[in-house]
């Protein structure tokens, strides 16, 4: 038990340190380090597997995060956990569901700068490659082959937002056709665009374009050629956007392509680029999803009027409702919020406690009307809906310093996965300011 000199050995020394810890907590349960262990056990409590990865993946995540804060280096019982949860994600035998555990493990580990998160990328690269992509759902609907080259465009994603750039360019290279090149380039464009980094984004962007003149097949090239334009929109390379969108030979392929330069610069706020996009649709069926996006940038900058006109020509029920919900999310951010209620009000009784409430209560929450979210939030009752959106508002109260009432609401939460969550944002906004 005892080396020379009455030194602990290493295992008696993490066993000591573990117990003191552990006592430490039950005296001074708040502090960031005890709420990811409480953090640690809701996760495990989480039944759906791959709901649970997502949460294990967020706690190896603040554990690596508490590690660098400190000296770089992981304690003992860290160590065990991190282990512990990789090799429970690659014992999974299925081959899909094995990737789906393991792709959040991979990118929170890449992401700290871990050097198993890309031994973990790698071997899910040669799963896939070697045996296919088991039973995932794309399976049914692709085949096998088409099937595989999705899942190995959706691993190169997590590569490319975990920071491992190179990893996603080679997965994208990789890939057995050029069709499949072409989608992986704009899949990752999007998805670094989606997580706030342009610059790289604009790279695969340019990336994807290059690929798509290569592609000799006629057929696919114009079918490729809308994603391909929204992401070199969205990248800000508007001209060579609307340039590609005009290339597709057939009137229905050019309309969507227009379409997806449209939307993506209406989400960017680039109104005027937008509206000129928008006017060269052609085809009346992609103009609605085209006019939902228009609809909610203007609503976004202050311009409800605006919005409202352009709801009255959107024609698909469905685009028409995602937009009233959205303009309805500015509306109560700019300090209507009986307003916006009213004007969900009509909305089909689904969609209204659905997309209708969680917007207006998101959009309270950016905007910092937090007394207001509350209101709204009282209202919707123990569901999925409140349990999702009970996790933004702890973090919108840690952010703002009220850790008591964060804390509080993290731990009231019913469902595990959103308790994890939400002790987790509290300890990070607690050592955010120490």
């Amino acid at each position: 038990m005892l080396v020379a000199g009455g030194a602990l050995t290493p295992p008696v020394r993490d066993t000591v340190a573990g117990a003191f810890a552990d006592l430490a907590c039950r005296w001074s349960p708040d502090r960031p380090a005890c709420l990811i262990e409480e953090a640690k056990g809701a996760a495990l409590q989480v039944e759906n597997p791959f709901a649970r990865a997502d949460a294990v993946a967020l706690i190896v995540q603040a554990l690596l995060a508490d590690a660098s804060r400190m000296d770089g280096a992981l304690t003992a019982r860290s160590r065990t956990f991190i282990d512990g949860a990789v090799a429970s994600a690659t014992a999974v035998a299925e081959i899909h569901d094995r990737i789906v555990t393991v792709l959040p493990l991979a990118h929170a580990l890449t992401e700290a700068g871990h050097e198993q998160g890309a031994v973990l990328f790698q071997s899910l690269i040669q799963t896939v490659e070697e045996q296919g992509p088991g039973n995932s759902p794309a399976a049914a609907l692709m085949g096998p082959e088409s099937a595989k080259s999705e899942m190995l465009a959706r691993i190169a994603q997590a590569q490319a937002i975990s920071g491992d750039i190179a990893g996603a360019r080679q997965t994208a290279i990789s890939q057995s056709t050029q069709l499949w090149r072409v989608k992986t380039f704009a899949g990752i464009a999007e998805a670094l665009a989606r997580y706030g980094k342009p610059d790289q984004a604009a790279g695969f962007a340019v990336d994807a374009a290059a690929a798509l003149k290569d592609l000799r097949d006629p057929g696919a090239a114009d079918a490729a050629a809308g994603e391909v334009a929204g992401v070199l929109a969205a990248a800000g390379l508007v001209s060579e956007a609307l340039a590609l969108a005009a290339e597709p030979t057939d009137m229905v392929t050019r309309s969507f392509a227009h379409m997806a330069v449209a939307r993506a610069l209406a989400d960017a706020g680039r109104l005027a680029e937008a509206d000129e996009a928008f006017g060269r649709i052609e085809d009346t069926r992609p103009r609605g999803m085209a006019l939902w996006s228009l609809a909610k940038a203007r609503a976004r900058h202050g311009d409800l009027e605006g919005a409202e006109a352009l709801l009255e020509d959107i024609r698909m029920p469905l685009a028409r409702n995602q937009a009233t919900a959205d303009i309805a999310g500015f509306q109560a951010a700019a300090g209507d919020l009986q307003g916006a209620l009213d004007r969900i009000a009509d909305l089909p009784p689904e969609f209204h406690r659905g997309r209708g409430l969680r917007i207006i209560v998101e959009s309270l929450i950016y905007a910092g009307q937090l007394a207001e979210a509350d209101e709204v939030l009282a209202g919707l009752g123990d569901d999925s809906l409140r349990h999702g959106l009970t996790g933004r508002m702890v973090a919108a109260r840690a952010e703002t310093g009220d850790v008591p009432l964060a804390l509080a609401m993290a731990r009231a939460a019913e469902d595990p996965r959103t308790r994890a969550e939400a002790l987790l944002t509290v300890a990070a906004a607690m050592q955010g300011r120490n």
